[in-house]
């Protein structure tokens, strides 16, 4: 585990939101603000480039990106008894060095076989949001999120390449920004009788971009408090354990407004939490 993992850690270990009871005592989901922070371990496939004028990378071929660590953010301000403004950001950053085995083209550099070479993928997403709780009772609630995810990413490639028949040190590196809104259903059940010690949660949200692609986001996750809900304490405190699973599909087939082509790494991910606190 990196070092920003362990600190990361450290400062989940101490989120604690402050909640009034506002609704219903008998609501095991009563709260005003939720801060939600998952760790967890994404992998990486795919392209970064123009992959028509053979001007790209492989993400797994050309540079065997493996699984890394990184986090997801998310704050949930439940604002009324069915409404909740959320916004969620993922940072995602890793870099691998390899020997190519095959020459590489990118953003006009060649890199030659046996060149070693860097290549750095960085990707944050940051998402506001709407949910609707259509369907909400004292053990949970099955609503409607919508949300824009604000997808910033950037590829580079670093080390000895051509460019003109000239042979040097080359970095080249190039971004891309899309808006991608996606909407789907979102639960939480609460199935033990008159407690919250335990909760069950999932959501699926996605678009489809009819010829340019489509995005798809899913979670679940499943937690469990070290305390039971009190009507004698207007302030509670939760530690859970939280285990999610998002898989991501970010695909652009044919985008004509952008100038280059770029497919963004799609992730399989699994993302192992140690930290849920909350007061309710």
């Amino acid at each position: 585990m990196g070092k920003r993992a362990v600190a990361f850690l450290v400062v989940a270990i101490f989120l604690v939101t402050l909640a009034a009871p506002a609704y219903s005592n008998d609501d095991l989901d009563n709260y005003k603000w939720r801060i939600q922070a998952n760790w967890w371990f994404s992998n990486p496939y795919g392209y970064f480039g123009l992959k028509s004028s053979n001007n790209y990378f492989n993400i797994n071929q050309d540079f065997g990106f493996g699984s890394y660590s990184t986090f997801t953010g998310t704050i949930d301000y439940h604002f009324h008894h069915k409404h909740h403004f959320l916004l969620n950001v993922t940072p995602n950053n890793n870099s691998r060095t390899k020997t190519l085995s095959q020459a590489v083209e990118f953003e006009g550099v060649t890199y030659d076989v046996n060149a070693q070479v860097t290549a750095r993928i960085k990707t944050l997403n940051i998402a506001p949001g709407y949910q609707y709780d259509i369907l909400r009772r004292n053990h949970g609630y099955l609503g409607l999120e919508v949300d824009l995810n604000l997808l910033d990413t950037t590829g580079s490639l670093k080390g000895i390449g051509t460019v003109n028949g000239v042979t040097s040190f080359q970095s080249r590196s190039k971004s891309f920004f899309a808006p991608l809104p996606a909407v789907g259903p979102v639960g939480r059940w609460y199935p033990l009788h008159n407690s919250n010690r335990l909760s069950l949660e999932g959501s699926v949200r996605g678009m489809y971009f009819f010829g340019y692609g489509d995005f798809l986001t899913a979670r679940g996750n499943v937690g469990i408090g070290i305390t039971n809900k009190s009507h004698h304490r207007p302030v509670r405190t939760r530690a859970g354990i939280n285990i999610e699973q998002r898989n991501s599909i970010n695909r652009f087939n044919r985008i004509s407004n952008l100038p280059n082509h770029i497919l963004v790494a799609s992730l399989r991910e699994i993302r192992h939490t140690l930290d849920q606190f909350f007061h309710q």
